[in-house]
C-alpha cells in the first residue's frame, strides 16, 4: 500500500510539474502578446466610458445654455457651438427668430434689460434688419430639414415663420407660398396643423389688404359738410307743420 501511495504521489508531482512547465513555456511564447491584447481592451473600455461621460456632460451643457439664453445673438452662439446635440441648434435659431419677430410686433429694440421702458423705439431701418435676420434664421432651420418625421414640427414652424416675415414685409404671395409648403410638410404627421396652414394660405390675401385712412384735410371737409347740413332748416309741408309744431 505504501509503495502504491508513493507511486501515485510521484505521478501527481510529475503531472503538476509538466503543467507548470507548459504554462511557463506558454508565457514565454504567447503570454506577452495576450497580455498586451487584454491591456488594450481594458484601455479601450475605460476610454469608451470616459467618452460617454463627456458626451452626457456636453449634452447637458447644450440644453442648459439653450434654456438660459434670451438674446438672438446669444442663441445663435448656442446653435453654432452645439450643432450635433439633438435639435438644440434648430430650436436656438427658432427662438432667436421669435425674439426678433416679437420686437417687430412691439416696436421696441432688443435689449438684455427686461424693463420695457429701457428699450428704444424701433426705426424703419431696424425693423427691416430684424425681419431680414429672422428670415435668415428660419431659412437655416429649413435647410437642415432632412424630411424625417422627427423634424416635421421644426420645419413647419420655420415655414410659418417665413410666411409671417413675408406678411410683415407686405409680400402676400410669398406668405401664401410658405403656408402652402408648411401644409404639405405637416400633412402626414399632423393633418390638423396642415389644415390650419392651408386656411392661412387662403386668407393671407384678405389679411394683407391695406386700409386707407382719410387725411386730416378730408376729415376737416367731412366735418364742415356735416355741420352745414345740421344748420340747414327743414322744409315741411303745411299739413305736417300743423301736426308737429305747436300753435301759438
Amino acid at each position: 500500500m505504501d509503495r502504491q501511495r508513493l507511486k501515485e504521489v510521484h505521478q501527481s508531482d510529475l503531472t503538476e510539474g509538466r503543467i507548470n512547465q507548459d504554462f511557463v513555456d506558454w508565457l514565454q511564447t504567447k503570454g506577452m502578446s495576450w497580455l498586451l491584447v487584454v491591456l488594450v481592451g481594458l484601455c479601450a473600455y475605460f476610454a469608451m466610458i470616459r467618452w460617454q461621460h463627456h458626451r452626457v456632460n456636453y449634452q447637458t451643457e447644450a440644453w442648459s445654455a439653450l434654456e438660459k439664453e434670451r438674446l438672438p445673438s446669444s442663441l445663435e452662439s448656442v446653435a453654432d457651438k452645439y450643432p450635433d446635440v439633438g435639435a438644440v441648434a434648430q430650436l436656438a435659431r427658432l427662438r432667436a427668430a421669435e425674439e426678433l419677430m416679437q420686437a417687430v410686433q412691439t416696436g421696441k429694440t432688443l435689449s438684455a434689460d427686461a424693463d420695457p421702458q429701457s428699450k428704444a423705439d424701433l426705426t424703419d431701418v431696424d425693423r427691416a434688419k430684424y425681419l431680414d435676420h429672422a428670415d435668415d434664421l428660419y431659412s437655416k432651420v429649413i435647410a437642415a430639414d432632412d424630411k424625417s418625421p422627427q423634424k416635421t414640427l421644426l420645419a413647419v414652424t420655420a415655414l410659418s415663420g417665413r410666411a409671417a416675415v413675408a406678411e410683415s414685409k407686405g409680400e402676400p404671395d410669398k406668405a401664401k407660398q410658405y403656408y402652402t409648403e408648411a401644409a404639405q410638410r405637416a400633412q402626414d404627421q399632423f393633418p390638423q396643423l396642415a389644415e390650419k396652414s392651408r386656411q392661412r394660405a387662403q386668407n393671407v390675401q384678405d389679411l394683407s389688404r391695406q386700409v386707407t385712412l382719410p387725411t386730416r384735410a378730408e376729415l376737416t371737409a367731412m366735418a364742415q359738410k356735416h355741420k352745414t347740413r345740421s344748420n340747414d332748416s327743414l322744409e315741411m309741408d303745411s299739413w305736417a307743420r300743423e301736426l308737429i309744431l305747436p300753435k301759438d
